[in-house]
């Protein structure tokens, strides 16, 4: 009776790119220091936003806008 998650997707599915196996085994260290890296740039885009967010916020208060 009921229709089953995979038979709706199926027809999209065909159409999604594929991502190929690695060409060689990516060691657990290559995989720490882009984790690392990735982790950095987030918390410094976060930081950017969050103190545009704050000086913004401390603009209208002391202005009063």
């Amino acid at each position: 009776m009921g229709v089953k998650f995979l038979e709706v997707l199926r027809p999209f599915i065909s159409i999604l790119p594929e991502v190929a196996k690695p060409e060689r085994r990516i060691q657990f260290r290559e995989k720490v220091l882009w984790t690392a890296i990735t982790l950095f740039i987030f918390l410094v885009c976060c930081q950017v936003i969050f103190s545009t967010v704050l000086y913004a916020f401390f603009m209208m208060v002391v202005f009063h806008l």
